[in-house]
């Protein structure tokens, strides 16, 4: 049995999992499938994705080794007050393809809940049990990318950040003010002076890397969320979610990398709204870019 763990994770926590994952599999296999029955040959829970890979000696059964994906959402990885953060759940889904991808969410994502991974071709499905959760396929995106702010008008952007109406988003993984480095992204993407663009800067934080010292794309996919929102409901007060996330995203940003995170609106059509967002270094170099799909909800906080 093997195991690799992501930086800043609960690692006695995927210890666990593994075990209870073992005993579930080791259960249904010798009582329903696999007679005579081998145990689980390995698993591995890798960045919150477990891969479970099973043998099976009877001759009778057509697949005698196969692989059963599951993903789990922790709770540190939270949106709305008790789902996943879009962002990084779409960056997870969005880890079964290869290349830029198109996510489309179908229901709330869970957290600490067990979703199962069905491929179909190139694509994937999610579910949490017999609920679709959402929809994975590769895909390209082209956009109209407004060029980034000076530093002082990001700096004067996060200031104006604080007189938005959040109160149901202080603790968001991605924009939430109320987590600390490390644990949450605080992206704090207030309006750039005299103009529709939101912006923040952001200094990913080494436990959002992998061992070689890279952000992992699921957190490039949350940090190309939560901008996109804000450049659309501002301080009105609505409350929107995510429907669809279309991002493009660099494997090779570096801890530590001084970066401007931007959102920008581009259009809505009653409670449908679409928003851009990108990710520049300190370079000027665009290291992500995403368009996302936004649904009005008809709250308020």
């Amino acid at each position: 049995m093997s195991q690799t763990d992501q930086k800043g994770a609960d690692h006695g926590a995927d210890v666990s999992l593994e075990h209870d994952y073992l005993h579930w599999f080791e259960a249904v296999y010798r009582s329903t499938v696999c007679k005579p029955y081998e145990p689980c040959h390995s698993i591995q829970i890798i960045d919150g994705v477990v891969r479970v890979t099973l043998k099976c000696s009877s001759l009778h059964h057509i697949l005698v080794f196969g692989m059963i994906e599951f993903i789990t959402i922790t709770s540190q990885f939270n949106g709305p007050p008790g789902s996943g953060h879009g962002g990084y759940v779409a960056g997870a889904f969005a880890d079964l393809v290869d290349g830029p991808a198109e996510v489309t969410l179908r229901s709330p994502p869970p957290l600490d809940r067990t979703m199962t991974v069905s491929h179909e071709g190139e694509s994937a499905r999610v579910y949490d049990g017999g609920t679709l959760v959402g929809e994975v396929r590769p895909s390209e995106l082209s956009l109209d990318i407004p060029d980034c702010p000076k530093p002082d008008a990001v700096a004067g952007a996060e200031i104006r950040f604080n007189e938005f109406k959040k109160d149901d988003f202080h603790n968001c993984f991605a924009c939430g003010a109320g987590r600390e480095e490390g644990d949450g992204l605080r992206l704090l993407t207030g309006p750039v002076e005299g103009s529709d663009v939101v912006a923040a800067h952001w200094t990913p934080h080494a436990n959002f890397a992998s061992e070689d010292g890279l952000i992992l794309p699921r957190i490039l996919w949350s940090a190309l969320d939560c901008p996109g929102v804000w450049s659309i409901i501002r301080d009105s007060g609505i409350i929107m979610l995510l429907g669809r996330l279309t991002a493009r995203v660099d494997p090779d940003l570096a801890v530590g990398t001084r970066c401007t995170v931007i959102g920008w609106p581009i259009e809505r059509a009653g409670r449908k709204a679409l928003a851009g967002t990108a990710l520049y270094d300190d370079t000027g170099k665009i290291r992500g870019v995403a368009k996302a799909v936004w649904i009005d909800i008809g709250k308020r906080v």
